[in-house]
């Protein structure tokens, strides 16, 4: 899911991993950063792409879909503004093939708020 393009978000609406590297790295940064709860966000393009797996989890609970980060926002307690700035951090470092997180792998492009599927 996270090669597809997703990315994990932290209770307040903030990257804090480069989501590709190995599980056990990936899970001991959330560990560390602990603001769980953690939800692994997706845009259109990258669960169309993988549309069988996101039917898959979401046909056993395990994954929701939100029309527009604005359902997402509520859903988390933030602002849409939040999510806006995350995206858009991540679309730069994308352009710029230069992640904080060291990320370097980017596909299915842009992350925007206000997308309707």
């Amino acid at each position: 899911l996270l090669g597809a393009g997703g990315i994990f978000l932290d209770k307040n609406g903030h990257r804090f991993v480069d989501e590709l590297q190995k599980r056990d790295f990936v899970t001991g940064a959330m560990w560390a950063h602990n603001t769980g709860p953690y939800r692994l966000v997706l845009n259109g393009k990258s669960s169309k792409s993988i549309e069988w797996h996101c039917l898959h989890y979401a046909g056993r609970g395990l994954m929701k879909k939100y029309v527009g980060a604005e359902a997402l926002a509520q859903d988390m307690g933030v602002s849409v503004e939040k999510i806006r700035e995350t995206f858009d951090d991540f679309n730069k470092a994308a352009e710029q093939k230069s992640d904080r997180f060291g990320r370097k792998f980017f596909v299915n492009l842009p992350l925007v708020t206000d997308e309707d599927r």
